[in-house]
């Protein structure tokens, strides 16, 4: 019995060792599940008129100088922070901007006193709705051909609101 118990003592300290060193770690990349009931609806436009609204989100590097990204707020009302990130193909961050943003109309003196720090929301069907201009021509995007599916995530007030995959492709042949 004393050699099995000190066999045991033997395969504890053998095995004390090994235990403590650290297991390496595989990174997992986590694909966040889709929106279920965006808040807020994207759309994108060759032009910074908001009554473009379509559905369209393939666009061809060397038909585009300018793409605007419109996001619709849907029924949401007062003064909010919107957070847009545009993420390159790769996953990779190309852009984030934050707006602070009004569906109030404001006066003059207002507006004047905010010098600019809140955008009143334009509107689109009905829905409040801000805007991000994307400038694409003559930048790294077509200087360095970033064609793929790009992500655009918005968020509202710090929370996810809506997501939506925008597509250019190279060249039209």
């Amino acid at each position: 019995m004393l050699a099995a118990a000190a066999g045991v003592a033997v395969l504890a300290l053998a095995a004390g060792p090994l235990a403590a060193q650290p297991v390496p770690q595989r990174e997992v990349e986590v694909t966040p599940p889709p929106f279920r009931n965006p808040q807020a609806a994207i759309f994108f436009c060759t032009v910074s008129d908001v009554q473009c609204r379509n559905d369209d989100n393939r666009f061809y590097l060397n038909e585009v100088r300018d793409l605007f990204v419109f996001v619709a707020w849907g029924k949401v009302s007062g003064e909010h922070t919107a957070r847009i990130r545009l993420l390159l193909p790769d996953g990779n961050l190309y852009q984030q901007t934050e707006t602070r943003f009004t569906t109030q109309p404001q006066s003059a003196a207002a507006a004047a006193a905010s010098q600019g720090k809140v955008q009143v929301a334009r509107i689109s069907r009905g829905e409040p709705t801000t805007m991000l201009e994307l400038p694409v021509a003559g930048t790294h995007i077509t200087q360095r051909s970033l064609t793929g599916a790009w992500t655009v995530e918005v968020e509202l007030d710090g929370k996810p609101a809506a997501r939506r995959n925008l597509i250019l492709l190279p060249q039209r042949p």
